[in-house]
């Protein structure tokens, strides 16, 4: 996780570092603030859970002692706070013209039952750790947007969260979660659908399919995990298998790779390109 944000601080414009004023300043806030300053990006440093309109609680003055400036007082749970500090944050953006290669990208969801490896085979296409990888389900909560520009061409990937039975969603959350997966399945052009190797394809998979099919766009199988696979001569069952399961997405190529071990990962991205060109014809 730290990872991450160290990557998300490189990327981004403005950093806006986010503290609870009830908890006032924790070693974690030293250790996060050291780190601040030493980039050479604006950061706003922002005091939550400032509950009372009107005058600032005392509290708020420890924060000086972090070195970022002014503290800016908010409160997320009861809205309050919240234009000053993106009026702050417009302010330290700079000029930022904008983005016309949007429509250019093509966008790419990736889908699947959940800890089928989505998230580890968008960080190894991108080849970096962009996206935090558990082996616990459900790690990946939101729909994450993550541009690539490469000798192919310009992409958009969408990682979703893992897609449950509905009698296996526990959370109201995970039920959110879930919309999102397919609204990201909405915008996107093609829809790479993850099926695990080991497990083979499931009843889940199938139904997974069947939104991107539905929905009308293009689809690459990718069979993940391919390196616990013991019989590497087996692809031709294996394809056996999945065309007779998937029988309505007979058009759909299907990709063996095995996003632990890099194996097979460069034939990902001519697929894209191939299967966006046919969805368009």
């Amino acid at each position: 996780m730290r990872r991450q944000a160290e990557l998300a601080m490189d990327i981004a414009d403005v950093i806006v570092f986010i503290t609870d004023v009830k908890a006032g300043v924790t070693p974690s806030d030293k250790e996060i603030a050291l780190m601040l300053r030493h980039t050479k990006k604006p950061v706003i440093l922002v005091c939550n859970k400032c509950d009372r309109v009107g005058e600032v609680p005392a509290d708020i003055y420890e924060f000086y002692d972090l070195g970022l400036g002014d503290p800016l007082g908010i409160s997320a749970g009861k809205k309050l706070g919240i234009g000053e500090m993106l009026d702050e944050i417009y302010d330290n953006l700079g000029d930022i013209s904008e983005d016309s290669e949007e429509d250019d990208r093509i966008k790419v969801a990736i889908i699947g039952k959940p800890n089928v490896g989505k998230s580890s085979l968008i960080n190894k296409i991108l080849g970096e750790e962009r996206l935090i990888v558990s082996n616990i389900a459900g790690t990946t909560r939101d729909a994450i947007d993550t541009e690539l520009n490469n000798k192919y061409g310009k992409y958009t990937f969408t990682d979703t969260a893992g897609i449950r039975r509905k009698n296996k969603i526990y959370e109201d959350i995970e039920e959110y979660s879930v919309v999102k997966a397919k609204n990201a399945i909405d915008r996107a052009n093609v829809c790479m659908i993850l099926i695990d190797a080991k497990e083979g394809v499931t009843e889940q998979d199938e139904k997974i399919a069947g939104l991107a099919h539905e929905a009308g766009k293009g689809v690459i199988i990718v069979v993940n995990k391919w390196d616990t696979v013991t019989d590497k001569n087996d692809i031709s069952t294996f394809t056996k298998l999945v065309r007779a399961e998937f029988k309505f997405l007979s058009y759909a190529p299907i990709v063996f790779v095995s996003a632990l071990t890099k194996k097979r990962i460069f034939t990902i991205m001519p697929e894209i390109d191939k299967v966006y060109e046919n969805s368009h014809k």
